[in-house]
């Protein structure tokens, strides 16, 4: 196995898309196959070693960054084992562009397809990552047949889907492990926040959404489907926000939508510089997608006149290279949002609240009222079709950094009164446990400690992630 411990060598794994500062770690391991991660892990188990999983770093609240103990890089097991008509078998290590790319030559693909296309398959798992198609498809947990773990005591289990249940109690036994699961509720929208736990629960699930702290996923055997006849893109500007929500509205019932994204005025006033082709009049823009051998185009039409769309300025993706322009302008403004927040030095301050359908719209005029009574910069987009928007704040020196920490409280607790969650996507890690805390209470946050106690003993894995680690103590 491969250790590294040259300051130098190992900086880069001292960081995450997060902009997360203050990291440290004794030395990074590499290991090449099970049996290294293996014996890494009981060696580090035995000595109370702290260990961080790293995996392709593209993570947005610093679950990747240790503070302590040694890193665990996944950058050894990145096999494609096997592909066939409905599955893929691949390690943990393998990048997500690199399993679309093989699967899609063989006419399938992966459906979950977030936005780092630079992710990891076993960080995805281990955030229940997803991206704009899981407005029809649904996130990761939907896609995994079954998963290899390493767990901190060395031991290596496999679970397949459907094989095991927690029976009324919320007990499970399974690979000679027996843990019983706790009970609390988790909100009815899509939802990263904390473990995954509901009655008669398959323990593969545990370990999907866990942000490394309950095992190393080694290897993964995901559902694949047949690849689609024909995918176009339609970008559609508004000079009225209220007129793109109706759009929303109307274009949810065309079952042939694979995504709905939405971006606002501050967004697109971020991205005229790269894109001077954007109206000037401008001030919301729908994406959507759509799978359907024969679109019919004359009803979209339709549907966009009736929404006060601009029709003589839309952007239509029904070819490779245009398709490919316009998911290279809708992936700019998180890369924009990257660059802004490392060349200031902070870390990210990104809201993932999810919140029912009927108070998207309370949500977002909470946003930008709050926003605008702040003086804050500010931008809102992500996945509308899904109740799910992110507002990026961009404070412009320390007192604004200071004041959007309140306003971004100020929205969790919006957000969870409406029934909502803290994180629809992007995991806890380090930066979001204090919103978890607020979402879930003190209660049932040590309800989630004993649940890792019981399969992390040691409780030397992903340590700060999901809740203080000082109650692992």
């Amino acid at each position: 196995m491969l250790v590294k411990t040259d300051p130098d060598q190992i900086q880069s794994y001292l960081a995450d898309s997060s902009n997360m500062s203050g990291g440290y770690a004794s030395g990074v391991a590499i290991p090449k196959d099970y049996k290294e991660v293996s014996s890494f892990l009981m060696d580090c188990s035995s000595k109370k070693i702290p260990v961080t999983v790293s995996g392709g770093g593209t993570g947005t609240v610093g679950g990747r960054i240790p503070f302590g103990g040694f890193v665990l890089s996944t950058e050894g097991l990145n096999r494609i084992i096997d592909i066939q008509d409905d599955y893929a078998v691949l390690q943990g290590g393998v990048f997500l562009l690199d399993l679309q790319a093989q699967v899609l030559n063989a006419g399938r693909f992966y459906p979950p397809d977030s936005t780092e296309q630079l992710a990891t398959m076993g960080g995805n798992i281990a955030t229940n990552a997803s991206g704009a198609r899981s407005y029809h498809y649904g996130p990761t947990r939907d896609f995994v047949k079954s998963i290899k773990v390493a767990l901190s005591s060395g031991k290596i289990i496999e679970i397949e889907r459907g094989k095991y249940k927690t029976d009324e109690s919320g007990f499970v036994k399974f690979n000679d492990l027996g843990i019983k699961v706790p009970s609390y509720d988790i909100p009815n929208v899509k939802n990263t926040a904390g473990y995954y736990v509901k009655k008669n629960m398959d323990p593969i699930d545990l370990f999907i959404g866990q942000d490394g702290t309950l095992g190393v996923v080694l290897e993964a055997k995901v559902k694949l489907l047949k690849k689609p006849n024909f995918v176009f893109d339609c970008v559609s500007f508004f000079n009225n926000k209220d007129d793109a929500l109706k759009f929303i509205s109307d274009i949810r019932s065309v079952k042939s939508v694979l995504s709905i994204e939405y971006m606002d005025k501050n967004s697109l006033n971020l991205l005229r510089s790269d894109y001077p082709s954007i109206p000037k009049d401008a001030i919301a823009v729908i994406f959507e997608e759509q799978s359907d051998d024969s679109p019919d185009y004359d009803k979209w039409n339709r549907i966009l006149e009736k929404n006060n769309t601009l029709t003589d300025k839309i952007w239509l993706g029904d070819s490779p290279a245009s398709i490919d322009r316009i998911k290279k302008f809708r992936h700019r403004l998180p890369s924009a949002l990257f660059e802004f927040f490392s060349s200031n030095n902070i870390s990210k301050i990104s809201t993932d609240i999810a919140v029912p359908p009927d108070r998207l719209i309370n949500m977002l005029d909470l946003y930008e009222n709050v926003l605008i009574q702040n003086n804050l910069n500010y931008v809102i987009f992500g996945h509308i079709g899904q109740n799910h928007l992110h507002v990026n704040i961009l404070p412009r020196n320390r007192n604004e950094f200071e004041l959007s920490q309140k306003v971004y409280m100020s929205f969790v607790k919006a957000g969870i009164s409406f029934g909502g969650t803290v994180s629809a996507e992007h995991g806890i890690g380090k930066l979001k446990k204090i919103y978890l805390e607020e979402m879930f209470g003190r209660k049932t946050i040590l309800k989630m400690v004993s649940l890792k106690k019981e399969i992390d003993p040691s409780c030397i894995l992903g340590r700060g992630n999901v809740f203080d680690e000082r109650l692992l103590d």
